[in-house]
């Protein structure tokens, strides 16, 4: 029986400086070589995420918080907004955060922003830029907006009560996106397409969006850095993300056998 590894990436399978270190490629690939499925499941844009791993591509990519998976390259599943509700979702953000409030959308394949952005490690980062006063198709999976005042985005959360509003812990960017677009009921949607059931999943994550997925696969595994809430949501607690962590647990408890 083929089992799915799913880590998630910012504070899991990258490090603090954005790289996936060398042991935790090859405890992967020994990994793959003895069945189990590579997976990255991440809040990011898979446009975003494919900056962070592009030399070493997931089969299986959940991106955009659980809106859309992407299997070997291939999208399989997308859960979206249309565009009367991503029109509305913008116009709340900006009558109430201000006209020139940072936006961004992702999409399937792409990712767009408001605001010139080019990210400090990586020369190849998708700066696609565009104003973002309208939106006219119905591929929007995730609006980002960036917020300072915690009353402001209070409000905009009073406005868009049929969505899911959550905060990047740490960062004042905020994620909009379809109510049920989880990372849990994407992991849901996959167990079928794979024909696999989830506790033969084995889910590794840091933040409190991971909560659901730990709870939810066979195995939850939560990093040494990871939020108190996490560790407590968790099967098992392995070293920091940037001490190998990943790569100790899959030597000893999944190679070993």
């Amino acid at each position: 029986m083929q089992k799915l590894l799913l880590f998630d990436l910012d504070g899991t399978l990258l490090t603090t400086d954005k790289r996936i270190t060398v042991r935790s490629r090859e405890a992967i690939r020994r990994a793959q070589d003895a069945g189990y499925i590579y997976g990255v499941c991440t809040s990011r844009a898979a446009a975003v995420a494919n900056v962070f791993v592009e030399d070493f591509m997931p089969d299986i990519m959940i991106a955009s918080g659980g809106a859309v998976i992407i299997d070997r390259g291939r999208s399989v599943y997308e859960n979206s907004f249309t565009a009367d509700q991503t029109n509305y979702v913008l116009k709340v953000c900006r009558d109430i955060a201000g006209e020139d409030t940072k936006l961004t959308i992702d999409t399937a394949f792409g990712h767009r922003s408001n605001f010139p952005f080019t990210h400090p490690v990586f020369s190849n980062w998708p700066d696609v830029y565009s104003d973002l006063s309208r939106w006219d198709d119905d591929t929007c999976l995730k609006v980002c907006v960036e917020i300072t005042d915690e009353g402001e985005a209070a409000e905009i959360a009073s406005k868009l009560t049929d969505y899911d509003m959550v905060r990047f812990v740490g960062e004042d960017w905020y994620k909009i996106s379809v109510k049920d677009a989880t990372k849990e009921n994407a992991i849901l949607w996959l167990c079928g397409h794979l024909g696999m059931d989830k506790k033969d999943m084995i889910a590794f994550g840091d933040d409190l969006i991971d909560i659901g997925m730990l709870k939810l696969c066979g195995t939850g595994v939560a990093m040494e850095n990871a939020l108190p809430e996490v560790k407590e949501a968790a099967d098992i607690i392995i070293g920091s993300n940037d001490n190998d962590g990943i790569a100790d647990y899959i030597e000893e408890y999944l190679l070993r056998k």
